[in-house]
């Protein structure tokens, strides 16, 4: 079916978007994988469809699993294929993903931080609480947030410090670096 799939023209794709948008949530593994890279030529030919199809992938990361994989699968298509169609996605939904349970989902969620959600939109309590988040991925966004964000960082001192009481020694060890690096005396 999938090799079929590969000898259509995408007009007629796009006019199956549901039906193939619905495979990607397959039982199947390797139909999921191989659906990745027609859902990118169908996003790149109608940039709505790549809107429409982020949206509607993206609440999948937060339910329960219908079969092993699917969150990867999801994920993977949502950070790669789908990663240019993703603006529509708000903070609230990152930081939605981020807390979830689910590891493809909060990969999801820093992949929305990264490149669609401008930093003046957080609160500094906000990055603190994903400095001490049980995802490797999810601590580093918040270093590189600090690297960016050197005067803010200065300027909101008396919270950007609690970034040393992490419970995670790799955040605590940033800190600490971070402050001996970027603070002045008079800071």
């Amino acid at each position: 079916g999938i090799a079929l799939l590969k000898l259509q023209p995408v007009a007629v794709l796009l006019q199956r978007r549901q039906g193939l948008l619905d495979a990607c949530l397959s039982s199947f593994e390797t139909v999921r994988n191989q659906l990745a890279p027609l859902i990118q030529k169908m996003a790149e030919a109608d940039r709505g469809f790549g809107i429409a199809a982020a949206e509607y992938l993206m609440p999948w990361l937060l339910r329960k699993e219908t079969v092993e994989g699917l969150h990867s699968s999801v994920s993977r298509l949502l950070c790669h294929e789908l990663s240019n169609y993703l603006q529509n996605a708000n903070k609230d939904q990152a930081l939605h993903l981020l807390y979830s349970h689910y590891p493809a989902a909060q990969h999801v969620g820093v992949t929305l931080l990264e490149k669609y959600t401008d930093h003046a939109q957080l609160t500094l309590p906000q990055v603190l609480a994903l400095g001490g988040h049980e995802n490797l991925a999810v601590r580093e966004w918040c270093q590189r947030f600090y690297l960016a964000e050197v005067p803010r960082i200065r300027f909101e001192k008396e919270a950007a410090i609690r970034l040393l009481e992490s419970k995670w020694e790799d955040s605590r060890v940033f800190a600490m670096k971070f402050f001996r690096e970027q603070f002045r005396e008079e800071d």
